[in-house]
């Protein structure tokens, strides 16, 4: 009778240690993950700035480039082709070119900054998962309660589309 007062009291120590640990471990699993998606959510408004600050710079410098050549540009020429021949001297000579580097530049730019978004959300998104399932499989669910939100942006049209189930605006311009 004491052996088996013994055996019980064992068992049911050893059962209480195993769903201890197991407690300890899954809610600073949990811990962790929160601090992921707060961390990366903190980071996706960084990127977020950084890419609109990028791209509205480089717009800048492009469209005063452009203003300052429509403005040079008329001065630049003036007065080289007056007199008989100025259709030939203008065809045989080097003018001043428009530089559209800056606009290949630009978009670039946009294509990368929007990627690196992209990747940041995915990312954000992932922790969001890993987060869900620990808070939905067994046994952790016993221990993990799943209250972190996240904030994706996203634009109306995309919201418009998933809504309607329909992607019918394919003109670009």
């Amino acid at each position: 009778m004491k052996n088996g007062l013994l055996t019980a009291g064992g068992i049911f120590l050893f059962l209480l240690a195993v769903f201890g640990i197991s407690a300890i471990s899954y809610n600073n699993r949990e811990a962790e993950i929160k601090n992921l998606i707060s961390a990366k959510q903190t980071d996706n408004q960084n990127v977020f700035d950084t890419v609109w600050k990028t791209i509205s710079q480089q717009a800048q410098i492009t469209q005063e480039y452009k203003k300052t050549f429509i403005e040079i540009y008329p001065a630049l020429i003036e007065g080289r082709y007056e007199g008989k021949n100025s259709l030939m001297s203008f065809i045989q000579e080097s003018n001043p070119n428009f530089d559209t580097s800056l606009y290949r530049q630009l978009m670039v730019t946009i294509e990368a900054q929007r990627l690196r978004f992209e990747s940041n959300q995915r990312q954000l998104i992932d922790y969001k998962r890993e987060l869900d399932n620990l808070a939905t499989k067994f046994p952790s669910r016993w221990f993990v309660d799943n209250d972190a939100d996240i904030t994706i942006i996203t634009s109306e049209r995309t919201k418009e589309v998933f809504s309607s189930g329909e992607d019918n605006n394919v003109n670009l311009f």
